[in-house]
């Protein structure tokens, strides 16, 4: 319940977005020969790193309805679908061409809740909605939850849902990552590789899942670990770390990793986010 409140709340924010900025985009064009090289890289990126260059490549690229529909049927997951599609929006042109658009979900019911948002975008478009900041904050008020969250501190963190011990204080923005990951694909030889990806994220930080997604880029074990290892004092969101060890074969590595995730993290550690805690999500 809680998180269908969540995305009626942000869809409500997104729409008066839009209809305060109607075509107001400024984009690149984007041929159709372009376009479908970029699907075709799309189609062979790991699913870890999709997400990240998809919304930075709908940030540079006009993106009519019909190529925002194609785009989102590559994530695997609704998810990363929705998510995808709440940041293009605000980047696409013709807004309200994206009513006739089918945007396929897995959810039946998150479909239902998309499709009646984009009907509501398209009229209230048509009539020129103009709202106000503080109409927004009493709508917002007009929202039941489970619990009243006013009494408590809510601690802001970067990866959804996470409670934890935090390492670096921040994550790198998605535009950084990008940058990281082209970086490294420049590169040919495997030990440039490492060395690119080490100047890359001096003096920033990285998920997991970020990480998870620049080791997809390297062919050796030895090179991932290389990474893995310079990484470690640069991680979020440390509890999740042992999820990059399926990654790695050599039984070595394993173990490695193994030691590290269950008896060096306190090191690393700048802050705990405890279960008790109202956690509030922001994008890095």
């Amino acid at each position: 319940m809680k998180n269908l409140i969540t995305i009626l709340c942000f869809l409500f924010l997104t729409l008066t977005s839009f209809a305060q900025n109607i075509e107001t985009t400024n984009c690149t064009p984007i041929s159709n020969g372009h376009f479908i090289e970029v699907l075709t890289s799309f189609k062979s990126m790991p699913s870890s790193s999709l997400l990240e260059s998809s919304k930075i490549f709908v940030e540079r690229y006009c993106m009519d309805s019909d190529k925002l529909g194609e785009l989102s049927s590559y994530f695997h997951s609704d998810q990363d679908r929705i998510e995808f599609l709440y940041h293009a929006f605000s980047h696409t042109d013709n807004k309200s061409s994206l009513v006739n658009t089918d945007f396929h979900f897995e959810d039946e019911a998150l479909q239902e809740v998309f499709v009646a948002f984009l009907s509501n975008m398209h009229q209230n478009i048509s009539d020129g909605l103009n709202t106000t900041e503080q109409e927004i904050v009493e709508y917002q008020k007009t929202i039941k939850t489970d619990e009243d969250l006013g009494d408590y501190d809510v601690k802001v963190v970067y990866v959804p849902e996470y409670r934890g011990r935090i390492g670096y204080e921040k994550p790198m923005s998605s535009s950084d990552f990008f940058n990281v990951q082209r970086a490294i694909q420049l590169e040919s030889i495997s030990s440039e590789k490492v060395e690119a990806f080490i100047n890359q994220v001096e003096g920033k930080g990285i998920t997991v899942h970020q990480l998870d997604g620049i080791l997809s880029l390297y062919n050796y074990e030895n090179d991932k670990m290389k990474v893995f290892t310079n990484a470690i004092d640069k991680v979020y969101d440390l509890d999740n770390l042992s999820l990059v060890r399926n990654h790695f074969v050599n039984l070595f590595h394993k173990k490695e990793i193994d030691r590290i995730t269950h008896y060096e993290l306190d090191k690393y550690m700048t802050d705990q986010v405890k279960n008790g805690e109202h956690i509030e999500f922001q994008h890095y």
